[in-house]
């Protein structure tokens, strides 16, 4: 009985403080996607729009929204039921140890534009502290501002020239960017670990949100520190895991974290793109959020510290 009280008193000043923090980026993000359309005299009466008038409309759209991130089953239609899900092929299973990962990312470090990868101090600690078996291990993630790379978009087209001999952006990722929730999440945890030339993570590359959309998964992602990789990050991942996405037959790679803008529709209308395997070598596609199908899955990734 005590617990039920607990679960139903009102929340503390300290919680709410916290949820105005962590939902700071994610409100200008989607002002954003709707500030993309407006003609010259909506942008001349919102500028006007002051004294509360856009927060009272706001706030029923803020008060649903809140209640539908508090039920973890808003989306569980959106999943596959009594069917068999596609595996993993038999390359790949889990991480390889930390060691090995950091071997293979300087063998290539003149792909990267780095001089070494190595580890800091503080996450010579941490590593001390982390279960390798959590999830499907440790993986490195090099941070895009660490390799000779002007933004994002960059990153990922100087990889897939490096990595895979795709020497100009596919035309599907041409509209991608990353979440604001995504970008804080690793900003904050690259600082934390000592801002080096790598980032120290748990991850799935897919199996656990197996069959399930890229709502579906993010609604089970309950805590601010897992989110989705992104394709920026899926890539680095597969650089020291090739064996991941080898074969036509494995299934496609949901890469929350990113969006694609729709063609030639509003800002609001993105879609979730996807990788996946194609003779030797990788397929880029984008499909709706609300999509999921047997051999479609989400990756992700936690971050070891909480988000600030």
């Amino acid at each position: 009985m005590s617990t039920v009280m607990k679960e139903l008193q009102a929340a503390t000043l300290e919680q709410r403080e916290q949820i105005r923090h962590y939902f700071a980026n994610e409100v200008l993000e989607a002002l954003g996607h709707a500030m993309g359309e407006l003609t010259y005299a909506e942008a001349a009466r919102l500028i006007a729009a002051q004294h509360g008038q856009v927060a009272n409309l706001l706030e029923d759209a803020v008060y649903e929204a809140v209640r539908g991130i508090a039920d973890p089953e808003r989306y569980q239609d959106q999943e596959v039921q009594g069917r068999e899900i596609a595996g993993y092929a038999s390359g790949y299973s889990h991480a390889r140890p930390v060691e090995e990962q950091l071997e293979i990312l300087n063998r290539d470090k003149a792909k990267w534009g780095v001089k070494s990868f190595v580890f800091t101090e503080e996450q010579k600690v941490l590593l001390q502290k982390m279960d390798p078996d959590h999830l499907e291990g440790i993986f490195l993630l090099p941070p895009y501002n660490m390799i000779e790379a002007s933004g994002y978009l960059p990153a990922i087209e100087k990889m897939l020239g490096n990595f895979w001999n795709i020497n100009t952006l596919p035309y599907a990722l041409r509209d991608l960017k990353e979440t604001a929730a995504k970008r804080h999440r690793l900003q904050n945890e690259w600082q934390r670990q000592g801002s080096g030339n790598i980032t120290l993570v748990w991850a799935q590359l897919g199996s656990l949100y197996a069959g399930k959309s890229a709502l579906r998964a993010a609604e089970l992602m309950l805590r601010p520190e897992e989110g989705g990789l992104g394709v920026y990050g899926l890539l680095s991942m597969l650089t020291t895991h090739p064996e991941r996405l080898k074969q036509s037959s494995d299934p496609v790679i949901l890469c929350c974290g990113d969006e694609v803008s729709a063609v030639g529709g509003s800002p609001r209308e993105s879609k979730v793109p996807t990788v996946s395997s194609f003779g030797n070598t990788l397929r880029f596609d984008s499909v709706r959020w609300d999509d999921f199908s047997v051999d479609m899955m989400a990756a992700s990734m936690l971050i070891p510290h909480k988000v600030d």
